[in-house]
């Protein structure tokens, strides 16, 4: 910390004169101790909005390529979409939901297919 940081926060009665130890602030909010310095981390390198989540996990369909829609725009015709997830799960080893599928199904189908 920063001798105008502990300055500021010693002039607004922010600091505490007895801080705990990392192991005994860990041990009272059920924390480890890697959590503590991640977090320490993040709020050293963007303060208060370092320590909000941030989105995880894929931010559009990937398993479902317009390659896989091409091919299951002739099955949909004669199969569900539950089936068509089976049919997915046997013959290219993809676990997809088959709501999924309805869904991107929709979706190519505005567009107007898929080229």
């Amino acid at each position: 910390m920063s001798d105008e940081k502990l300055q500021a926060l010693r002039q607004s009665h922010a600091l505490h004169p007895h801080p705990d130890s990392v192991s005994h602030a860990t041990s009272l909010f059920a924390l480890s101790r890697p959590t503590f310095y991640a977090a320490q981390a993040a709020w050293e390198r963007s303060g208060l909005l370092g320590l909000l989540p941030e989105p995880t996990g894929p931010r559009h369909g990937h398993k479902l390529t317009d390659e896989i829609i091409a091919e299951l725009q002739p099955l949909a015709k004669t199969m569900s979409a539950v089936e068509l997830a089976v049919w997915l799960r046997e013959q290219r080893s993809l676990s997809v939901h088959p709501r999924s599928i309805e869904r991107a199904l929709m979706r190519a189908a505005k567009k107007g297919g898929v080229s």
